[in-house]
């Protein structure tokens, strides 16, 4: 009932979807035309109106000192402190079950098989991954995963990660994220991957947090919607085995694809940025999806979209009774808010499951969060 109550919130807004329904959504809450174009790119309307409420909760998604990465070295201490292994470059490929129940898993670890054992198993991981590869889709609802296939994901994206030998001060850069944008262009433009037209977003790290860089140096991150399937998978073949391989066509693609975006941005802001750049580092969505595992490479998973929402695709439960789904793969949306709020929700899970007196689950989606036993 709990969740139910929450879920009220959102059932009069999830109609509001492409250029018409949007703007009328809109409308309902900003009557400025001009204020109403800060939305140009969403699909939808809970897309424009989560991230206020998240902005009245006081949560700006702000990073702490030292950067994202904060994250991480955070878990993988608390991980340590607690006497538990942490198996770097290692694959799953593969869950065993008896029945209805996981008894171990097997992982690749450059060459050497691994088995682990386990009562419970927690999937943070590509959805589609754990159900056709670990899994096998022979425990799978055919029709389900033919959703999971199909369903509506975030775009990818083409990232310029930029070390530069001034303060990016200097270069006119504050704290606030920097949205560039094309006027008159469909919505769906806005995020379709074409670099002279696609929105692009600048932020300089280093003006908030001086640990990310040298003395006297600073920092920029550029970053531009993309899709996997562009310019032939950006110029990547295949070998026998369905692993990707980069070559020189590949390194041709992805520069001149930050040249485009670099002349965009310099010309927008009127600065010179490149006389200025000590180094660069380019990403594609091919990089984002050899490092995360995630369906083309997608930034965030699932979107929060009325098709998704039909679909069911969100869930924690699999067909085995001890594994269960978190990550931003569990839940519509993305970012660290719904990694952590799946993570918590696949605790209790598991820990329902191990005593069976624990009260029903409370819903736990944003704000604080308190063990209660």
């Amino acid at each position: 009932m709990k969740l139910a109550k929450f879920g009220l919130a959102f059932i009069p807004h999830i109609f509001y979807k492409g250029d018409k329904g949007l703007e009328k959504g809109l409308s309902k809450y900003f009557k400025d035309p001009q204020l109403r174009k800060l939305w140009s790119s969403e699909e939808d309307l809970l897309s424009c109106l989560i991230p206020i409420a998240w902005g009245y909760n006081k949560d700006y998604q702000l990073p702490p000192k030292g950067g994202g990465q904060v994250f991480p070295e955070w878990l993988a201490h608390v991980i340590g402190e607690f006497g538990n292994e942490i198996f770097y470059q290692t694959r799953v490929t593969k869950i065993v079950y008896d029945g209805k129940v996981a008894t171990h898993l097997i992982a690749d670890r450059k060459g050497q098989e691994l088995k682990f054992s386990a009562r419970y198993f927690v999937a943070a991981c590509d959805v589609e991954t754990l159900y056709e590869r670990m899994l096998g889709p022979e425990i799978t609802n055919p029709k389900f995963l033919r959703k999971l296939r199909s369903a509506k994901l975030y775009s990818s994206a083409v990232t310029l990660s930029i070390g530069l030998d001034c303060p990016s001060e200097e270069l006119g850069f504050g704290d606030e994220l920097m949205l560039i944008q094309e006027e008159g262009i469909k919505r769906d433009e806005h995020d379709g991957g074409d670099p002279y037209i696609s929105d692009i977003s600048i932020l300089a790290p280093t003006v908030r947090d001086k640990t990310m860089a040298p003395q006297d140096k600073g920092t920029l991150t550029i970053y531009v919607p993309a899709y996997f399937y562009q310019y032939n998978n950006w110029g990547t073949s295949q070998d026998d085995k369905g692993n990707l391989m980069r070559g020189e066509e590949y390194k041709r693609i992805k520069s001149e694809y930050a040249d485009i975006i670099l002349n965009r941005v310099e010309k927008e802001l009127g600065m010179d940025i490149r006389s200025h750049i000590e180094f660069m580092d380019i990403a594609t969505p091919v990089t984002h999806y050899r490092y995360t595992g995630n369906k083309d490479g997608t930034m965030m998973g699932a979107r929060p979209c009325k098709e998704n929402f039909q679909a069911r695709i969100s869930h924690y439960k699999t067909p085995l009774g001890n594994v269960f789904l978190s990550g931003h793969w569990a839940n519509l949306g993305g970012g660290v808010p719904i990694a952590v709020s799946t993570a918590a929700n696949s605790t209790l899970l598991v820990l329902q499951k191990e005593n069976k007196d624990l009260k029903p689950l409370e819903p736990f989606l944003m704000g604080k969060f308190q063990w209660k036993n």
